[in-house]
């Protein structure tokens, strides 16, 4: 996935409390809560299958086999590493679309787009071609490491967030980062190595594979192949935090509105609203164009209002169309039954109010998120989740969501916790 600043919201403050002491009394709390995450997890993620992937990771160079490689499924908690042998197997592998990942230090980076749709063995060999490191004399002044400090500084804001779960997130190794400006006042960023980041508010590990990095002004473009893993503790105070701050990292995101349309379409199908419902039909917009019936059902009830514009600002003093669209009509099935086309053009613009204010008492901003379609139509899965890099423009508030703000695939905030 790519992500693109244009504007920056606000976003109110969550304190994070960790390490706490653990003594007896948090046992039976401790155990109860693991009884209730494994259950959740196994009711949420029910696509689970006994879908594997198996095979060889050999060097292009020699066709040896490439010991230690790192395997894994992008986005996911997901992998493995090769064996001697450079076997590997990825096993219960949900059904869905995927980016298959191969790093090795010494190796350039591979990766592969695959479909799991059927409960089988897939088998994937790969050869990977050696990395070509050009080393050049550098020398380092005092003037160099202090540039260097500012441009992890804007990296850091640009790729791990300013939200206040980005303040307890951080890199591990940012030595491994390389920065440059070009003629055109724009900063790229690269690392050899997996960064390794961690992420204190909501209990993950990341180890990213940093592919493309270049910020202009307050426009930022990224990709790059994300591995997730959860932080242990056995603290069940901070387990209930991690649980809290993934749910509102969740409400009102981009994954969760794309959840929220491809729900509504599997209640209502194609179905307007219901005729007390519609939108006056004799209203009509400046531009003369009839306002389209307002969506009632899953969408609105999770907080979201959709709207269309036919540009972000007015252009030579002529307004924008604007008007409430039922998202029903730019949704369709795809031939695989967990996947959606989603397509439209210009933009949309989400308004999203959370409705459960009893748990999220201090959520009360209307958050203000625009997108636009980067390519015709993009194919999104039913549980909010799109595979296309640079798939989808963001602006507004779901620009601000960087990586401090990313849940991995396997996170399922299942219908039953929606509010109906």
């Amino acid at each position: 996935m790519g992500l693109h600043l244009l504007h920056k919201s606000s976003l109110h403050k969550i304190f994070i409390k960790l390490d706490f002491s653990v003594n007896c009394k948090y046992f039976l709390k401790l155990i109860i809560l693991i009884f209730f995450f494994l259950n959740i997890y196994k009711v949420s993620y029910s696509q689970i299958n006994n879908s594997y992937i198996v095979g060889k990771i050999t060097s292009k160079e020699n066709n040896k086999p490439v010991k230690n490689a790192n395997v894994y499924l992008a986005y996911t908690m997901l992998g493995s590493s090769t064996d001697d042998n450079g076997d590997y197997s990825i096993k219960d592998i949900p059904s869905g679309r995927y980016t298959l990942v191969i790093s090795h230090i010494s190796y350039e980076t591979y990766n592969i787009k695959i479909a799991i749709k059927e409960e089988r063995k897939y088998n994937f060999d790969i050869e990977l071609k050696p990395s070509v490191y050009q080393f050049s004399t550098i020398r380092v002044t005092a003037e160099g490491q202090i540039e260097w400090e500012k441009n992890l500084e804007i990296f850091k804001e640009s790729f791990i967030g300013t939200s206040y779960f980005a303040q307890n997130t951080f890199i591990v190794n940012p030595l491994d980062l390389d920065f440059n400006w070009n003629a055109d006042d724009l900063l790229f960023a690269n690392s050899q190595k997996p960064l390794i980041i961690i992420n204190k508010a909501l209990g993950y590990k990341i180890e990213y594979d940093l592919i493309h990095f270049e910020l202009y002004e307050d426009y930022v473009k990224y990709s790059g192949f994300p591995k997730f893993s959860l932080l242990k503790t056995s603290n069940p105070d901070t387990l209930e935090l991690w649980k809290f701050n993934r749910q509102k990292v969740y409400n009102g995101s981009l994954r969760h509105f794309l959840h929220a349309i491809c729900k509504n379409y599997s209640i209502t199908g194609k179905k307007l609203s219901p005729p007390e419902n519609e939108i006056n039909n004799s209203i009509k917009t400046d531009n003369g164009y009839n306002p389209e019936y307002l969506d009632y059902n899953f969408v609105e009830k999770n907080g979201f209002e959709v709207l269309y514009r036919s540009w972000l600002e007015p252009r030579f003093g002529i307004k924008p169309i604007i008007f409430y669209v039922n998202t029903n009509q730019y949704i369709k099935p795809t031939k695989n039954s967990n996947e959606m086309y989603l397509k439209f053009e210009n933009y949309f613009e989400v308004q999203y109010q959370n409705p459960n204010k009893e748990k999220f008492p201090e959520d009360n901003d209307n958050k203000i998120s625009w997108i636009k379609l980067e390519k015709d139509s993009v194919i999104i899965d039913k549980l909010g989740r799109y595979y296309e890099t640079f798939g989808i423009k963001s602006y507004g508030f779901w620009a601000t969501q960087r990586l401090a703000d990313t849940l991995p695939y396997e996170y399922v905030y299942g219908d039953s916790l929606f509010i109906y």
